[in-house]
């Protein structure tokens, strides 16, 4: 029974380790945007916090339970992103960073963003790109990790940076149609975006040319059969007179 915990307990610290290695940071904190954030400091005689090396003061944006172990971030949002510090009165501290969910866009080189699919014809080539935006709200420092994921399964970037991740996939088949997801995790949280790839085929343009053309066909018929048809009556017209003509004679 012992070897058995043992095992359990290995298998157990095996795990924490696997997730511990995903993680940029000793002490992270996930921000929960608009909402209540807590962070919890496993020190005793806590003296204050800091934030970014400011001093945390209790007010609307902050509080702290009886013994100050806990900060309370109220209406949390990104600027609330960054270092909490809190220090004992022995001058002990201990750093959290809290960081809130990834903020980045899918696009393509067709140039189009926030869509859910887009199409593309085989034989071309095209590339996926996961990026941070060029934003004010988004700092320049904002680095993430990403991972481009088809179907769920890893799929190998042809450029990666800390702002893009690029997936160029060559000559397009109908192979290639799948959902295609970017994973981006900041050290603290996870964050995924999909966009499904569309396959058109080669000759799919000449569909309509085709349908064009079978119109055509089908109207010229339909006009040379009543042709035909408005014809025949004035032979038998012609007839019908000639017959008449010879009666008259007699």
């Amino acid at each position: 029974m012992s070897l058995n915990l043992i095992s359990l307990t290995s298998i157990l610290c095996l795990f924490i380790v696997s997730c511990l290695a995903n993680q940029r940071y000793e002490n992270p904190v996930p921000l929960k945007i608009a909402e209540i954030t807590d962070i919890v400091c496993d020190l005793t005689d806590i003296k204050e916090w800091k934030f970014n090396d400011e001093l945390v003061e209790k007010g609307k944006k902050y509080s702290f339970s009886e013994n100050l172990n806990i900060l309370q971030i109220h209406k949390t949002d990104y600027d609330d992103e960054g270092n909490y510090t809190c220090i004992t009165n022995s001058g002990s501290a201990k750093l959290y960073v809290a960081k809130a969910k990834p903020r980045f866009k899918i696009t393509s080189s067709k140039g189009r963003i926030d869509v859910k699919s887009i199409h593309a014809n085989e034989g071309i080539d095209i590339d996926m790109i996961c990026y941070i935006p060029n934003k004010p709200e988004i700092p320049a420092s904002e680095r993430y990790d990403f991972v481009w994921l088809k179907g769920g399964k890893e799929a190998s970037a042809t450029l990666e940076n800390a702002r893009q991740h690029v997936l160029t996939i060559s000559d397009i088949t109908q192979q290639d149609r799948d959902t295609y997801s970017c994973l981006a995790s900041n050290g603290v949280l996870n964050h995924t975006e999909s966009i499904k790839l569309r396959v058109k085929d080669k000759i799919s343009y000449i569909w309509p040319l085709i349908g064009i053309l079978c119109e055509i066909v089908i109207l010229v018929l339909i006009i040379l059969i009543f042709e035909k048809r408005g014809v025949k009556p004035e032979f038998e017209e012609s007839d019908n007179d000639g017959n008449t003509d010879v009666k008259k004679s007699s």
